[in-house]
């Protein structure tokens, strides 16, 4: 049955039609509403740029053979739910108007979406792809939808839209998705082979190496945004070049072997932040949606910190995790730099699960004092300047308190003396004690008091004791900057090698 460049002015019912023959619609032109529902094309089945101006149904159609639509155009949408393709499907350069529905078809054959342009959504849910080795490059301006599909072969996917859904898709090999600008989905999704969901800089390229056209997504960011990956297993998982300031990590399993790469995560809020009646300086580190929804909601008396740059949680039903399920997820996702080699990163996702431990109630309370000390005096050993800070601060207080209490009075010059017994001489020197300083304590402050005072203060700093005479008091401060003087070394140099350490 040959229909090539014919006109259908009304409307055309083919509905239940069964095709024995070859049946080509090339050229042909439909201006009013199509119907080819439950057909049955036992042969070729041809709609080679074909225009359809009115609503084009091919529901619970059945291809048997070879199924062409390349360059074919669609006014107002397709519904081709529930079709079965046995052979190839070939949609090269298709324009559709509107919304087109393919939910739960069946692709045995190979398909071809390539260069198919979509203005509103795409609807692909519960559809099977069995011999498909590259789906797309489809541009959406709208919603794709392949929530429930299923991939039985490797296969290359190539999408630019403005929201991805993959929720319980199946993937039976391996896949590379590239995607542009799109929000994507990939919740309880199902995969035990190697996954790659990469964001693409440049345009997509159609078979003669033009670039494909994305006028329908103009104005909008080209990175990928990921938007959760709950219910998965991210064992097999690898993240390119994807903006995950809203992904939500949490319910994922193996999250520890994730592999990230180039990835962006949110950041803190950063300069001078008030929190109740403490006015702290927050530094900039790389941080998960998750803390963001947790830091919004904790408002302080005077002031809130959603006001200040946290992100709160998107909608109502979002679950806010505790502090004892954030340093889980920090811990795992620390653990899957860690084996990357990115140690610098792996720092900031230490400082939020050490941050999640410090205000986790259920930890016992002198577990909770010593993780506030370690913030308060180095940051977990990650902010070189606040243990360099604690380190000047120290040393002046003990140059200070020698000065006043610790350096003697005046030189102490020890005495000899000697015993004639039975003709052998014994000498003996005898020191007297230390004298406290009794004159007033502005007085104290000079020349040589300070520059002892220094030096005693510094050779502290390396566990060494320059042999000066020293008062009771300035003897136990020597002992506590010797103390603590080396500790606040060690931290700053542990933060700096923290940053540095690839």
């Amino acid at each position: 049955m040959n229909f090539t460049e014919a006109t259908f002015r009304e409307l055309a019912d083919f509905g239940t039609d069964h095709f024995t023959g070859e049946a080509v619609f090339d050229f042909a032109r439909f201006a009013a509403e199509s119907r080819f529902y439950d057909a049955t094309f036992e042969e070729l089945a041809s709609f080679e740029g074909t225009q359809f101006h009115g609503r084009a149904s091919f529901g619970r159609a059945e291809f048997r053979d070879d199924a062409w639509f390349a360059k074919a155009f669609f006014a107002s949408g397709i519904g081709i739910g529930n079709a079965t393709f046995a052979k190839e499907a070939f949609f090269h350069e298709v324009l559709i108007t509107g919304s087109a529905y393919f939910l739960g078809s069946s692709f045995s054959g190979t398909t071809g979406f390539d260069g198919m342009q979509v203005t509103e959504g795409l609807d692909l849910s519960s559809c099977s792809f069995s011999h498909s080795e590259q789906f797309g490059p489809v541009i959406c301006g709208d919603t794709i939808n392949l929530s429930a599909t299923s991939f039985d072969i490797p296969i290359v996917i190539e999408l630019a839209a403005a929201r991805i859904e993959f929720q319980r898709a199946r993937w039976n090999s391996k896949v590379t998705i590239r995607v542009r600008y799109a929000e994507v989905d990939i919740s309880e999704a199902f995969f035990e082979y190697p996954v790659a969901i990469a964001g693409r800089p440049k345009p997509f390229e159609d078979d003669t190496g033009d670039m494909v056209d994305e006028g329908l997504l103009h104005g909008r960011g080209v990175t990928p945004r990921l938007l959760s990956v709950r219910g998965i297993d991210a064992a097999h998982l690898l993240l390119t070049n994807v903006d995950l300031s809203s992904c939500q990590f949490y319910g994922a399993f193996n999250l520890d072997h994730i592999q990230l790469e180039g990835s962006e995560f949110p950041y803190s809020p950063t300069g001078l932040r008030r929190s109740g009646l403490r006015i702290l300086w927050w530094s900039r580190r790389r941080t998960l949606a998750e803390e963001h929804h947790w830091r919004a909601t904790r408002s302080p008396a005077l002031g809130s910190i959603t006001n200040q740059g946290w992100q709160s949680a998107p909608s109502s039903s979002t679950e806010v995790l505790p502090p004892s399920a954030l340093s889980l997820l920090y811990r795992q996702l620390r653990k899957a730099l860690e084996d990357d080699k990115n140690e610098p990163d792996a720092a900031d996702f230490y400082y939020g699960e050490m941050e999640a431990r410090r205000h986790d109630v259920t930890r016992p309370r002198p577990e909770r004092f010593l993780i506030t000390a370690y913030w308060a005096f180095s940051g977990y050993g990650l902010r070189a300047s606040r243990a360099f800070t604690w380190l000047i601060l120290t040393a002046a207080v003990t140059v200070l308190s020698l000065c006043l209490w610790g350096i003697p009075k005046e030189s102490i010059d020890g005495e000899l003396s000697g015993h004639v017994t039975n003709g052998k001489i014994s000498m003996t020197t005898e020191k007297p004690d230390p004298k406290n300083p009794d004159t007033p304590l502005l007085s104290r402050f000079n020349a040589q008091r300070l520059e002892k005072s220094f030096r005693v203060t510094a050779n502290s700093v390396v566990f060494r004791s320059t042999g000066e005479e020293l008062t009771t008091a300035g003897t136990y401060i020597e002992m506590a900057s010797r103390l603590f003087e080396p500790i606040f070394l060690g931290l700053a140099v542990l933060a700096i090698r923290g940053r540095v350490k690839r």
